[in-house]
């Protein structure tokens, strides 16, 4: 009895430090850059998540405001950042927008204003600002045309999304 007391004992405690040694070694990968898969599932789960939200902002086509429709929205995607804080990734605000009583000068100067009310927002969240960065962009031929629905060129359109960049690791 007391063989099979010590046997189990002596498994337990190699099986406690193995599951502690693989943990070290998890998170000393993710400091030195071994574990690069690992960060590329993060950011491919952060922009998935990101995405979402995206997807259902909604815009004013004269407006570099932001309506308070879209807080729900704005704040689950401050919560992606925020659970990623620690691979710091970069995320650049992309707005797509297309007015067609609007010259290409004066759109693009609306989409930038507009990606940069995006930035403030998140800045105000609490996310550092030296990882946001803003993009307008007024290009019409941006957007997606479905076949069955072309784009109607007496319409106003706009999108909005975030990539994210992997910094580089530090070694």
């Amino acid at each position: 009895m007391k063989k099979i007391i010590v046997i189990t004992l002596i498994t337990l405690t190699v099986l406690v430090v193995g599951a502690i040694a693989y943990q070290i070694y998890l998170n000393d990968s993710r400091l030195t850059g071994r574990d690069w898969d690992g960060r590329i599932i993060d950011k491919m789960d952060a922009e998935s998540r990101m995405g979402y939200f995206a997807s259902g902002l909604r815009f004013e086509a004269d407006s570099t405001v932001i309506p308070a429709v879209n807080y729900p929205a704005l704040d689950s995607m401050v919560l992606v950042m925020k659970y990623h804080e620690c691979d710091s990734f970069l995320y650049t605000i992309n707005v797509l927008h297309y007015h067609p009583e609007r010259n290409e000068e004066e759109e693009q100067v609306h989409a930038q204003n507009l990606a940069e009310s995006f930035k403030q927002y998140f800045t105000e969240a609490g996310i550092v600002p030296r990882l946001l960065t803003a993009k307008g962009t007024s290009e019409k031929a941006q957007f997606y045309v479905d076949e069955d629905e072309p784009l109607d060129p007496s319409k106003p359109y706009h999108d909005m999304y975030i990539r994210i960049e992997l910094p580089p690791l530090k070694r």
